[in-house]
């Protein structure tokens, strides 16, 4: 039988790990394998995230071959990207562009981006 103790350590591992779920931070890693973009995201849960990130990949000309989407307790996202002209394009740019996409969730910010970034 399970003792009281070992019943409370168990509860409190539990509220100790809830904290963790609502507290995550932004966080967007790019890598380029080949022609490739391998992206990794996560973040708080929101409104519209993955469709601003999809507008951000559009925004950048990349086409998502495979993407894995979890929002259970916070959002995340694995995906594949390819550039659609072959242009170079920069990881930064691309890591930029996520993380304005998750913050603003709209489509004209990621234009401004572009035109900041040209400069």
């Amino acid at each position: 039988m399970v003792t009281k103790l070992q019943r409370r350590t168990a509860s409190r591992r539990k509220l100790q790990f809830l904290p963790t779920l609502s507290n995550t931070k932004s966080e967007v890693k790019v890598e380029k394998v080949g022609e490739e973009f391998v992206v990794k995201v996560s973040c708080n849960k929101g409104r519209d995230k993955l469709i601003s990130i999809l507008e951000a990949f559009e925004e950048l000309d990349l086409n998502v071959v495979r993407a894995r989407v979890n929002c259970s307790h916070f959002f995340a996202m694995e995906a594949i990207a390819v550039a659609q002209d072959q242009k170079t394009t920069d990881i930064n740019d691309v890591t930029q562009a996520i993380l304005m996409a998750i913050e603003k969730q709209g489509g004209e910010h990621i234009k401004d981006f572009r035109q900041v970034s040209k400069c």
